[in-house]
């Protein structure tokens, strides 16, 4: 069957890829927080005339979810639901991302009590060619109720990468510890020459815990991160950058409280 012009027709796929709520880092290699989870999902996608829609249904597990058991209790192993819409016209792209989850539990008479979950999130880019070609601008939101990783609290480059899991949460991991979180971060990345482009990314995350149980009551902190590289093409196919990226992070639990340095130096070839 043919497909209307300005249209591409729908298509449904099982993938291992990054989950349909990722929206990116910045344009530094270090980035800044925001959820950053490769998942097994099953995706429906649908675009038309610059704008797209997208349904997903995700594993819990890649987001490390609290599952289900006789013995203790639990969430119901449901799938994470997560919706998406898109729209990109001349120097303007934009997405907007929701998600409704089971990950988070509270620890009652010993038992798990499963929380629900939900995600909101959206970036905005826009492409400064005006000012030089190649530049580009992001801004970016979120935020979760009851699912750290979606915030970039946990998961991939996370505040919770920065400081270790046990100390913010008693010896268990962040992930199912019930809670409000959000994030921020803008990026911007300037072409010098074409052979010459750098970028800088500020961000910064909040969490604030809701659960009742003792060892993780209170939970709360706030951590903020820049970062910068630069990024250098001597020929066609070989990318040379240095990367270098600062956090820290206040807590009300000293254990974590503290500032770090991070710089990755690497090569690319390509042919």
């Amino acid at each position: 069957m043919s497909t209307p012009p300005g249209c591409s027709s729908g298509r449904s796929r099982p993938v291992t890829s990054n989950s349909l709520f990722d929206f990116g880092q910045g344009f530094t290699d270090k980035g800044s927080y925001s959820s950053d989870t490769k998942t097994d999902h099953i995706e429906l996608s649908y675009t038309v005339n610059g704008f797209g829609l997208a349904v997903s249904l995700e594993d819990p597990r890649d987001r490390n979810a609290v599952g289900y058991s006789e013995t203790y209790g639990g969430n119901d192993n449901m799938p994470d639901v997560i919706g998406a819409v898109t729209y990109s016209s001349g120097i303007f792209k934009t997405k907007i991302a929701g998600a409704y989850f089971k990950h988070a539990v509270d620890i009652v008479n010993n038992r798990r009590d499963p929380q629900d979950g939900f995600a909101v999130g959206g970036i905005v880019e826009l492409a400064l060619d005006s000012i030089t070609k190649g530049d580009k601008f992001q801004l970016y939101a979120a935020y979760a109720q009851n699912g750290n990783s979606f915030t970039g609290i946990t998961g991939g480059s996370s505040v919770a990468g920065y400081t270790g899991y046990g100390a913010m949460t008693g010896g268990k991991g962040l992930d199912q510890v019930p809670g409000d979180s959000w994030s921020t971060f803008a990026s911007y990345k300037h072409v010098w020459t074409d052979r010459v482009w750098s970028a800088l990314t500020v961000g910064y995350a909040k969490f604030d815990g809701t659960a009742d149980y003792t060892n993780w009551a209170d939970r709360e902190f706030d951590a903020f991160r820049v970062g910068g590289a630069v990024n250098f093409t001597p020929v066609k196919g070989l990318d040379l950058m240095v990367d270098a990226a600062y956090n820290k992070i206040d807590s009300d639990t000293a254990a974590i409280d503290g500032d770090a340095w991070s710089t990755t130096v690497w090569l690319k070839r390509s042919w």
